[in-house]
């Protein structure tokens, strides 16, 4: 019991792992995309915040660094972008993940330390997420390094091979740290620790009337700074009873997501029931409001909570509609390598392999059966169809050729089904199909695999001990066994006679000689040397030294920054967690939309008056618009939405100096247009009208007097068209 309750507070699944840096490297690529759309906005000296602007200003106010305090102009920042788009990309496939990780850490950093206005509190939950994931193995499934290592534990050449499915045990994955290997370690716990501390802090500052009565997704929504352009057409399109069922639904899931991961009993359930919460929760946040990297962070920080009994129920659970059995060249050298490819896709184990050297039967896999059975061979399939075509026949023995095959096998795979049009499109196909089939031998000798008469490399020799065993592969569902391994849990490297003991073990586990499954042999798994072994426990303590003081930190800033109960509230901040929090931009403020959304419509309008002699808004290009509902959500994203709701406040009138030059200049038009407005003066304001409560007055309506605020005049002014329709909150004018 002792061990289920520590693997489940501080050890994650390597599939977890791997799915949490698929999507989140997903999400980040996504960012930087949007990102590039702003790069003279927010990341070049002509923008909003030039580097020496921003740092003067910050001098002995926050502790920040960012890589690109170091670009100045558009192009460079361009640059840069590029750079942490490329960063993100290789976190996203898993190539040289570790490396790329923290690459991606530093990066998601920068951007955001680049110009602090604009930061966001999803930008403190993407940063946090990486800083404590850095310290585990998310390359360890589901990445182009658990695929390399799995392709060269594991040289497969003939179907019996193929089909072989069997997994390393799990002591000999930790040991040698193959594919699936993933350790208890104090990072685990931490980043268990912060999505609750996420959720958790959210839910309790939730404390407003709103969100009582179910009335705070209808004012969210109507707050055009912050809604999405989907949050605009759905507060339109759903009444206002729906929209207080997903009040509520958003309320109690803060709630109960931190419950479900804490609590200590039927782990299966309650982690699937929290990962769930946190999906739909995430997705939410994300497709309704302008909250950057928020709700994308919260779905991928979904994969982490998967618990490793449902990944090895979805494992052992093929899909019956979608088994299938897939007869390849087996003298072909590149149609052998793609069927290894595809094995180590084929998590469900849905594929069955036979090559069409032997069609004297038909090799299937049942349902809720172990190993492959021989079944009759379609008459169809003929020696001369499978020497031009491979050939796939399903459960009810249809058979399909060339596209159309390929197309039926991209179905079997996860996430096939989103392959489905493959499908109708599969006929047009065939004439490409057909090029590279008849060039497969000659491809296959450029790739330097074997092909027809050629004959293959001698095989490796196999140490007796190793026997018959399956590798732990990185993107199959040949994952290490489901055993809790209570000798290895920490991660250290087991001794050398524990792995050949192991591996021996396995070696009993032949299937009957003749079967159609026959036993496959693997490359020996590589011995750890008694130096690796000492290196490896001193790299392994000083990466639990620095997850603990990542967690401290957290901990700490956590306290400091939301309602906590009062042992927590009173914990002290040293100068060290203080830097660390800083630095990293881990900021823990999880105040979304608390303690309930403004009741009031609030945007910035720009005046600006151009040498024609025309009034013009620089964020929307046409006039000057007081009415709020006539002039629609600002739909410039969460950097905008962010900077605009910081600049105008009286704690940043520093900034503003460099606003009013980047306005001068053509603002945001210019960015998205490329067209100079050549602007003579401006005012800016910010306009403000209360919204109507759920049933009130209907969209557009007259819903009480508004207000504005002049937060400035740069040149000699705007022609003020319309903008008397408001009063002034206040006369004094800042220039």
């Amino acid at each position: 019991m002792l061990t289920k309750l520590r693997d489940h507070f501080a050890r994650i699944d390597a599939r977890s792992l791997g799915l949490f840096r698929v999507v989140m490297g997903l999400v980040l690529v996504l960012d930087v995309l949007g990102r590039l759309q702003v790069a003279r906005d927010f990341y070049a000296n002509e923008g909003v915040l030039p580097n020496h602007n921003h740092l003067f200003n910050l001098r002995g106010k926050e502790e920040v660094w960012s890589l690109f305090h170091a670009l100045s102009t558009q192009g460079e920042a361009y640059v840069g972008l590029l750079v942490a788009l490329f960063v993100f990309l290789a976190f996203l496939v898993g190539w040289r993940t570790r490396v790329f990780h923290v690459l991606a850490l530093v990066f998601a950093v920068s951007l955001t330390a680049r110009n602090t206005l604009a930061e966001g509190v999803g930008s403190y939950a993407s940063i946090a997420l990486l800083a404590f994931t850095a310290f585990l193995p998310c390359g360890s499934r589901f990445s182009l390094d658990s695929l390399r290592a799995s392709m060269a534990l594991r040289d497969e050449q003939t179907s019996a091979e193929l089909n072989d499915r069997r997994a390393l045990p799990e002591r000999t994955v930790n040991a040698v740290r193959l594919p699936g290997w993933s350790p208890v370690t104090v990072a685990a716990f931490g980043v268990l620790l912060q999505i609750v501390a996420i959720h958790a802090c959210s839910a309790l500052q939730k404390s407003g009337e709103a969100w009582r009565d179910g009335s705070a997704l209808h004012y969210a929504l109507h707050g055009d700074l912050w809604v999405s352009g989907l949050g605009a057409w759905v507060r339109g399109a759903l009444g206002a009873g729906v929209l207080k069922g997903l009040t509520f639904g958003l309320r109690y899931a803060e709630i109960v997501i931190p419950v479900l991961l804490v609590v200590p009993v039927a782990f299966r359930w309650t982690r699937l029931a929290a990962a769930a919460l946190m999906v739909v929760h995430g997705l939410v946040l994300a497709l309704l409001f302008e909250l950057g990297l928020y709700g994308g962070a919260l779905v991928a920080a979904a994969a982490l909570v998967v618990p490793v009994e449902a990944w090895a129920a979805f494992e052992r659970s093929p899909k019956p509609g979608r088994m299938l059995t897939v007869i390849y060249d087996a003298d072909c050298g590149m149609c052998l390598w793609l069927a290894r490819l595809l094995k180590r896709f084929d998590l469900r184990t849905n594929i069955t392999f036979q090559g069409n050297d032997d069609l004297s039967a038909m090799l299937v896999r049942r349902a809720g059966k172990k190993g492959v059975e021989r079944a009759p061979l379609p008459a169809e399939i003929t020696e001369e169809l499978v020497q031009r075509t491979v050939v796939v026949v399903d459960v009810e023995g249809r058979v399909f050729l060339r596209t159309r095959a390929v197309a039926e096998i991209v179905t079997a795979l996860p996430l096939g089904i989103l392959a489905a049009p493959l499908r109708v499109v599969a006929p047009a196909f065939d004439v490409l199909y057909n090029a590279v089939a008849t060039k497969r031998h000659r491809i296959s000798v450029l790739m330097g695999k074997t092909s027809c008469a050629i004959p293959a490399a001698p095989a490796r020799a196999v140490s007796p001990e190793v026997g018959a065993v399956e590798g732990a592969a990185g993107l199959t569902g040949e994952g290490a066994a489901s055993e809790a391994d209570e000798g290895s849990g920490t991660g250290d490297v087991a001794d050398a006679g524990e792995v050949s003991g192991a591996q021996a073990s396995v070696a009993g586990e032949a299937e009957a000689p003749g079967s159609a499954g026959a036993v496959a042999l693997v490359h020996a798994v590589p011995e750890v040397s008694p130096a690796r072994r000492t290196v490896r426990h001193v790299a392994g303590g000083l990466r639990e030294l620095s997850a603990a003081l990542v967690l401290a930190a957290m901990v700490v800033q956590t306290a400091r920054q939301n309602p906590v109960p009062a042992a927590l509230a009173g914990l002290p901040q040293p100068p060290l967690l203080a830097t660390v929090s800083s630095f990293s931009r881990m900021l823990g403020r999880w105040d979304v939309m608390a303690p309930e959304p403004r009741r009031t419509n609030e945007m910035m309008i720009v005046d600006a008056q151009t040498r024609a002699g025309e009034a013009m808004d620089l964020f929307t290009g046409s006039a000057p618009e007081v009415d709020l509902a006539a002039r629609g959500p600002l739909r410039m994203g969460q950097l905008w939405s962010s900077y605009l709701d910081r600049v105008r406040r009286p704690e940043f009138l520093e900034f503003q100096r460099a606003f009013r030059d980047y306005l001068g200049k053509g603002g945001p038009l210019r960015s998205r247009t490329g067209v100079d407005p050549i602007v003579a003066g401006l005012d800016a304001y910010w306009v403000v009208k209360p919204i109507a409560p759920p049933g009130g007055a209907p969209e557009g309506e007259a819903v009480g007097a508004g207000t504005r605020e002049k937060l400035f005049t740069h040149g000699r002014g705007g022609l003020g068209t319309g903008m008397d329709a408001v009063p002034l909150a206040r006369p004094g004018v800042r220039r």
